[in-house]
């Protein structure tokens, strides 16, 4: 399949290139063809719930299937209920937090042992409470745009909860505190001058989840290719920027190295002078789960993103410990005394991004399991698989 995507790349031959959706279909059916012969098939019970998949739910179901894999996500959810939508709050309150009840309530479902054959309908529920408009909530989104509105919906809701309360109450001052995602985490930038050694301010983000880029490893007995992607994320660049530093320093006295062009030089009020930057990139905190998002390929012709046909690895135990701000971490020892992260779910997607098909491969129990709408069925592994779109880690 890959010679034939590259001779319709470089012959431009457009229905070949649209046709490897049903290749990555079928390729993916007869490599996980133990999916549907099945190690449980005669079982009389599953270890959990399947999700209906009525008419493109398939990106809800997954993103579902993926936050019940984990137990410090559920139980945030049931201590914002407990701080925010409390009944010594009020009913109406109570009667508001919709989406958060829901998410609650599906979880435990999901997880919960049943008959051989369960499934339930909760993506159409959800999608409903979350939909602000008829066009959102019967269009294909994505698992991460679903996820981000789900989270803003909840802190919307457990906001409006202390609203009634007044703004200098004990009760108010006590419960809007910041909100702490289990997956969420922030990184550091800094840069610094080649020239004058002066360093700009630091910049902390925060972000929901990593997203990197496919790198492939050249030698993959020493790393596998996600080991490769992070190191390309936190490599060190060089910029050109403007320096304050510099521009107190002459010509002479830089010696010329690293220096690029004086700006503003119309400008008798501002004089600053372009250098060369190191800029550098770490962790400034950890998350509980890291979820990390791997971004599609475009197709210049057909304009449409799809998952590479390449294999692309990834391993069960990642080690993001020379990626972390290390002062930071120094006297935060207790908190961040494992920068060891195993393998606990996988989001697959098939096909391009307007004709693909989300599941969910999750780890229960030391045992990995597909979770592919109402279908479900233990498999040998979650490492590996070919269109991988969301990893998620734990430490």
């Amino acid at each position: 399949m890959e010679a034939i995507t590259k001779y319709a790349s470089e012959n431009k031959l457009e229905f070949l290139l649209l046709s490897t959706a049903s290749a990555i279909l079928l390729q993916q059916l007869i490599e996980n063809r133990d999916y549907f012969l099945g190690y449980d098939q005669f079982s009389s019970k599953q270890i959990v719930s399947g999700l209906t998949n009525y008419s493109q739910l398939c990106y809800a179901n997954s993103m579902l299937q993926l936050i019940s894999t984990m137990p410090e996500y559920y139980n945030y959810f049931k201590q914002l209920r407990e701080k925010y939508i409390s009944p010594e709050n009020n009913q109406k309150s109570a009667k508001n937090a919709k989406v958060l009840q829901t998410i609650i309530e599906t979880i435990e479902r999901i997880n919960r042992i049943c008959p051989a054959g369960s499934f339930f309908d909760a993506s159409t529920k959800l999608i409903g409470l979350l939909a602000s408009d008829s066009k959102w909530a019967t269009s294909q989104q994505d698992c991460l745009e679903l996820w981000t509105r789900m989270e803003s919906a909840i802190e919307l809701e457990c906001h409006r909860s202390i609203s009634n309360f007044g703004f200098l109450s004990y009760k108010s001052s006590k419960t809007a505190d910041p909100f702490k995602w289990p997956t969420h985490f922030s990184t550091l930038r800094e840069m610094v001058c080649s020239v004058c050694g002066k360093r700009k301010d630091s910049r902390v983000e925060k972000l929901h989840m990593l997203t990197l880029e496919q790198k492939y490893s050249a030698n993959s007995l020493e790393r596998t290719d996600l080991e490769t992607s992070l190191e390309h994320y936190f490599k060190p660049e060089t910029l050109i920027v403007n320096c304050e530093g510099c521009s107190t320093t002459s010509d002479h006295e830089s010696g010329g190295q690293s220096s690029v062009m004086p700006s503003f030089d119309s400008s008798p009020e501002i004089s600053l002078q372009d250098s060369l930057h190191k800029k550098s990139l770490s962790f400034a905190s950890l998350p509980k789960y890291l979820c990390i998002q791997v971004t599609a390929l475009w197709d210049p012709v057909s304009g449409n993103s799809f998952r590479n046909l390449r294999p692309w690895r990834y391993p069960d135990c990642l080690d993001l410990s020379k990626y972390c701000f290390l002062q930071q971490f120094e006297s935060q020892k207790s908190n961040f005394n494992s920068k060891i992260y195993h393998l606990e779910a996988v989001i697959v997607h098939v096909g391009f991004d307007n004709c693909g098909h989300y599941y969910t491969l999750r780890k229960i129990d030391n045992a990995w399991y597909m979770c592919n709408d109402a279908l479900i069925q233990r498999v040998l592994t979650g490492l590996n698989h070919n269109g991988a779109y969301i990893l998620l880690y734990t430490r």
